[in-house]
């Protein structure tokens, strides 16, 4: 469905885990709302061994001049 690539938040340094739809993924709707329902689901859970949920996006220019590097 896509790559996850370590990051860090430029503004507060945390390292991150940062998730990305593969580009032939972008233009399939269940696709979106898989993601969207992950993202979802992991904002409700609270869990010492679970990453904690920063934010959702979608954009044609992901990665590009954002907060994450």
């Amino acid at each position: 469905m896509g790559w996850v690539y370590r990051a860090s938040h430029a503004l507060t340094g945390q390292r991150v885990a940062l998730k990305v739809l593969r580009e032939d993924q972008l233009e399939l709707d269940r696709s979106i709302d898989r993601m969207m329902r992950e993202a979802s689901i992991l904002a409700s859970v609270s869990h010492p061994g679970m990453p904690r949920f920063f934010e959702c996006a979608c954009s044609a220019t992901a990665g590009r001049g954002s907060r994450w590097s």
